[in-house]
């Protein structure tokens, strides 16, 4: 029911969106597919811009990388589904590899 109502499905708590999302693989992959390029897209901005002297690719920590806002909501969605977690990792795989 929810999945067909898209109103209903867009005003679900998260909570809820992933017992769906790990029943349907789809679903879950339209919602984490434009986060992952959204990512990308991020960090190919800042690797090859060219009038930052400064590049901060490679200098950024782990932690600091981890509070971005895409990393944190990709880490919210997911929150401690090992399913979700591993279909994030085959999104990535089939998408970026």
């Amino acid at each position: 029911v929810l999945v067909r109502d898209r109103d209903l499905y867009n005003d679900t708590e998260t909570e809820v969106k992933r017992q769906i999302w790990q029943d349907n693989q789809s679903l879950f992959g339209d919602e984490v597919s434009p986060l992952l390029s959204q990512y990308i897209r991020e960090k190919e901005n800042v690797l090859f811009d060219h009038e930052n002297l400064t590049n901060l690719f490679f200098s950024k920590s782990p932690k600091v990388r981890r509070q971005g806002g895409v990393v944190q909501k990709l880490a919210h969605m997911i929150g401690t589904s090992i399913k979700l977690y591993d279909m994030v990792l085959q999104f990535l795989r089939t998408l970026f590899l």
